[in-house]
């Protein structure tokens, strides 16, 4: 890497030269000055890269110039890496032609520094030294490059050292502050114009420039390079929003929203593991609708790879049996139904909450509600609504939680989607006889299953799986109508065991 100081030679430690070596190069720069410093008016001229008839030969763009720009990245490179370069032009393009852009990867691949400034930095070089026809100078002209080398005159080879050059994110991101140190400095004295060194620490994307101008004639100025670094250090930060359903927040089912802040890289990812089942990709909110209690943990990870500490968040266990027996009172008594009907819901769920510590007995006045539940919404002329049904069959997370269903029942499931089918049959479209048989059915399975009658409840869903079959095959249901009812059938028939 080119030196720090500004206004003195590189020191000799940064291209280890032996005591009889240390003469030689302190030759090639003054010779280097010397040939910077040619009060000719027409040196600058004539650009090496575009020789006339008339110059191909004459000394300043043909042979001087050229050496010149040579001493240049001798003194960029080091005398070990100018070396390594020669040999590599040698082996590569001997006895052959090389051109102008190979001629320069070759420099590029021996920087001492290979950042996005120094490269830069060459990217300049080259065109001013071989490619640019200066207009006429003489004595202090500015009409020659400005870019030169560490510790000559004009305005050096002022470039970056990123460390650690590679970032230690993914993604080009550094998760630590990385460090810039502004070097190669020719020897005048210069004003900078940014040229900051030290510890990057603004979070984001930083844009770094350096451009020097020297302070004495000629006024030379290098132009700006940049280093662009970008800083993620801080974790996302994920936050769970917990929506209770219609039934309310005593009922443990939620539709569960991730909420990410990241203001730096971005997300890379959020993932969940629900109950300890396996991590799970987070892409939108989901629904958790088995009783609780539920754990939830969650984490994201950034762009750069920070990764954000787990974080867990728990519910279904506040709200104990008597809360939830009276927040179901209080659904049962918002609907507004039949008199007779609301009196027989609300005795079943005042004699479960009597008989709480008692047993058997609660599980049976539980029972019983869950019974009337689905009788009401299985009659011909329904006292419940499917979407009412469905509400008060939360009463199974009161039976989950006292013992009377075993943990993981799927009879719950199955009584919703009992449900569910006589809704659908309702809703599919089907001939108006056909609904009404189907209809008929659907309900005498209701009825078995409230009743915990699974041998009768096989039965007649064996039998309503036929019937299906029947008008498929009779043409009365479209093959996308039975494919419809027979997944609901199929799935209330695992969920009973049949």
């Amino acid at each position: 890497m080119p030196p720090s100081a500004s206004t003195s030679p590189p020191p000799a430690e940064r291209h280890p030269a032996s005591p009889k070596a240390q003469p030689s190069r302190n030759s090639l720069i003054s010779r280097f000055n010397t040939n910077y410093g040619t009060t000719s008016s027409s040196f600058w001229t004539g650009a090496p890269s575009h020789p006339t008839v008339n110059s191909l030969f004459t000394t300043s763009s043909t042979y001087t110039r050229p050496g010149t720009t040579y001493l240049a990245l001798w003194q960029a490179l080091g005398r070990d890496r100018m070396i390594a370069a020669m040999h590599d032009i040698q082996s590569t393009y001997g006895g052959g032609n090389i051109t102008e852009l190979q001629l320069e990867q070759i420099f590029r691949n021996h920087l001492p520094v290979p950042s996005a400034s120094c490269n830069a930095r060459l990217d300049q070089f080259f065109p001013q030294w071989f490619d640019t026809a200066f207009p006429a100078g003489g004595a202090n002209t500015t009409n020659k490059p400005s870019i030169t080398g560490p510790g000559l005159n004009g305005t050096g080879f002022v470039c970056a050292t990123v460390a650690p050059a590679s970032p230690n994110g993914t993604n080009g991101w550094y998760t630590s502050a990385p460090t810039v140190t502004w070097s190669g400095y020719g020897a005048p004295a210069v004003t900078k114009t940014g040229c900051v060194d030290g510890a990057v620490a603004t979070q984001g994307t930083n844009t770094l420039s350096c451009s020097v101008t020297t302070n004495a004639a000629p006024i030379l100025t290098s132009g700006a390079v940049s280093e662009t670094v970008k800083l993620d250090t801080v974790a996302p930060v994920t936050s769970a929003t917990l929506t209770p359903t219609s039934v309310g927040a005593w009922y443990s089912p939620r539709t569960v929203t991730l909420n990410v802040v990241e203001a730096t890289s971005g997300v890379a990812s959020t993932t969940y593991r629900l109950d300890g089942g396996p991590s799970t990709p987070y892409t939108g909110p989901f629904f958790v609708a088995t009783f609780g209690p539920h754990t939830l943990v969650f984490q994201t990870t950034d762009l750069a790879s920070n990764v954000e500490a787990a974080k867990t968040v728990s519910w279904g266990s506040d709200f104990p049996a008597a809360a939830q027996i009276a927040a179901l009172t209080n659904l049962v008594q918002s609907y507004r139904l039949d008199k007779n009907l609301t009196n027989r819901l609300v005795n079943s769920l005042d004699e479960a909450n009597q008989r709480l510590g008692k047993g058997k007995d609660v599980c049976d006045r539980l029972d019983d509600f869950l019974r009337d539940t689905l009788d009401e919404a299985g009659k011909d002329k329904p006292g419940l609504t499917i979407a009412q049904a469905a509400q008060l069959l939360s009463a199974n997370q009161i039976e989950a939680l006292l013992g009377c269903i075993p943990a993981g029942s799927t009879r719950p499931a199955a009584e919703v989607d009992v449900l569910t089918l006589m809704q659908t049959i309702d809703t599919i479209g089907l001939d108006k006889d056909v609904a009404n048989d189907l209809g008929n059915r659907a309900r005498h399975v209701a009825q078995q299953i409230a009743k915990q009658d699974d041998p009768n409840a096989c039965h007649e869903l064996s039998d309503l799986s036929k019937q299906i079959a029947d008008q498929k095959k009779n043409g009365k249901i479209t093959a996308g109508q039975a494919a419809t009812l027979d997944d609901l059938v199929s799935r209330i028939t695992r969920e009973i065991g049949c």
